[in-house]
């Protein structure tokens, strides 16, 4: 058996997931962590088992993190856990942490790998420029098949060491504790704090009123009312409903009304929308 759990919002951990599965002989099951499929992780899972996930300022999706901390594993000699960090440019410690997760249930993580592609951060950052986001494009697939060949090799693998550089630290106002991150807790960010931050999400003059944030929200967290969006309190920071939005009327505060829109452009709509 071989399932592969991923969380999405502007499809390039599913773009990963898909090419990852693609590429294994044996069929692999893709499941999508999503408020419709948090009852999946009360069944039980055994073999190759991989987990690909974003990082949002150096910490994971609260909603992923509680689906891996109820997910059943069973103990068999032929399990395999992988992690596949997809990341914009600082992927943190955040497979320390997931780690951890499999650790107290009994399982350890075999393999923690990295894969480049360009970020969806727009609350902090631009848009990264189209010929660079190609190049991360193009260096994929030799990636993917880079996992494959470890996963069916059962290599070991670690991500090396990823904490966020001093540079990084300073730009996104970190607090890390002194010396190594402690296994069981993710470097606590001022900045992450999704509930807080949505309360400065709003609908400018150019929504059309077209529900698509309603859609494409992994975690059912944003209702119409009178034709504008509204967030109802747990966000999950993936910014779907930004990089999405047909009228890139979306916005933060005063941040990011000049920004550039991005979402994978080898994922259709269709294929993010929920509802």
């Amino acid at each position: 058996m071989h399932t592969i759990f991923y969380f999405t919002g502007t499809g390039n951990c599913l773009q990963v997931a898909r090419e990852l599965a693609a590429r294994f002989p044996e069929d692999v099951n893709l499941i999508r962590v999503c408020s419709d499929t948090l009852h999946l992780a009360k069944e039980k899972y055994s073999g190759r088992i991989g987990i690909v996930y974003p990082t949002y300022s150096n910490n994971m999706p609260i909603m992923l993190k509680n689906f891996l901390e109820e997910l059943q594993v069973e103990d068999t000699p032929d399990n395999y856990i992988y992690t596949v960090c997809v990341h914009g440019g600082m992927p943190g410690r955040v497979h320390v942490f997931l780690e951890s997760i499999f650790r107290r249930k009994g399982t350890p993580v075999n393999g923690a790998f990295l894969v480049r592609l360009p970020h969806n951060g727009i609350v902090i950052f631009d848009a990264e420029q189209e010929e660079k986001q190609r190049l991360w494009f193009e260096g994929l697939p030799a990636r993917v098949q880079e996992i494959v060949d470890a996963v069916m090799a059962e290599t070991p693998v670690t991500c090396g060491n990823t904490s966020p550089s001093p540079k990084a630290i300073k730009a996104l106002g970190l607090k890390l504790p002194p010396g190594p991150p402690p296994d069981e807790q993710i470097a606590p960010n001022p900045i992450f704090d999704p509930q807080k931050r949505e309360k400065e999400f709003f609908a400018d003059e150019g929504c059309i009123g077209c529900g698509t944030c309603v859609s494409v929200c992994p975690a059912d967290n944003i209702a119409l009312e009178d034709g504008h969006p509204v967030w109802k309190g747990h966000c999950e920071s993936c910014m779907a409903c930004f990089q999405w939005c047909p009228a890139e009327c979306v916005q933060f505060a005063d941040q990011t009304q000049s920004r550039r829109r991005y979402h994978n452009p080898n994922i259709k709509l269709n294929e993010i929308q929920l509802r």
